[in-house]
């Protein structure tokens, strides 16, 4: 609630990416309908623990309240804790076609063991709906390690053949990203620096362009 009011207070574009107790429907269709200015909240966030259970998003009840999400407008945000997280991600987009979808943390590599596997296979899976997105964040922190933005790099291949630029946005993770960097436009720099590859408008899409589009942002009139 104080996130919203700030947005709604505030002069810059701003969202809200938010929580709902999503195994209490009753509680979620609650908290929904008496959120105050809903209309900048963006997205709902659950983080995957290994003690909720690998079927906790598939859950009758989960399920109920997710079907609430997607009634309000709003998208699900899934932050893996390891690559097997992964393996949710296509039965849930079955059973909800409608709502969309942000994987974050690439999805949890195991960068600091450089191995390409199960990951590969488990992210291939999860991106193949069209309704899925990637948020590159905190990719100083993967694997739960403290690592270099460049070890990612020889993930990259991948994401950008299952996602495409139109499906992946950086994200900074303020002000976690201090732990690993002097300050925000340094650490932004090195995440977008990775992307040189890209053509212009790739660039464009991943840096902001995905991002307007799926959290619902007015971008008539920019660049």
């Amino acid at each position: 609630h104080e996130l919203l009011a700030l947005a709604q207070a505030g002069t810059l574009p701003t969202k809200v990416i938010g929580w709902v107790p999503l195994t209490d429907p009753a509680a979620t269709a609650r908290t929904l309908a008496e959120m105050p200015h809903i209309e900048l909240l963006a997205s709902v966030r659950h983080r995957l623990l290994r003690s909720d259970g690998d079927d906790y998003l598939l859950r009758p009840e989960v399920a109920e309240s997710l079907d609430l999400v997607t009634e309000a407008g709003l998208s699900l945000e899934i932050i893996p804790t390891n690559e097997d997280s992964l393996l949710v991600v296509p039965p849930l987009v079955a059973a909800h076609p409608d709502l969309k979808f942000s994987i974050n943390v690439l999805g949890w590599p195991s960068v600091s063991r450089h191995q390409m596997q199960p990951w590969t296979d488990y992210f291939t899976a999860a991106g193949a709906s069209p309704n899925v997105f990637l948020k590159i964040c905190s990719t100083h922190f993967m694997d739960g390690l403290m690592t270099a933005v460049a070890d990612f790099g020889p993930y990259l291949p991948t994401v950008l053949e299952v996602f495409g630029a139109d499906r992946i946005m950086i994200g900074s993770n303020w002000p976690v990203l201090t732990a690993a960097f002097d300050d925000y436009p340094t650490a932004m720099r090195a995440v977008s620096d990775t992307f040189a590859m890209l053509t212009p408008r790739e660039q464009r899409a991943v840096q902001h362009g995905t991002a307007a589009a799926f959290y619902g942002f007015d971008t008539a009139g920019s660049s």
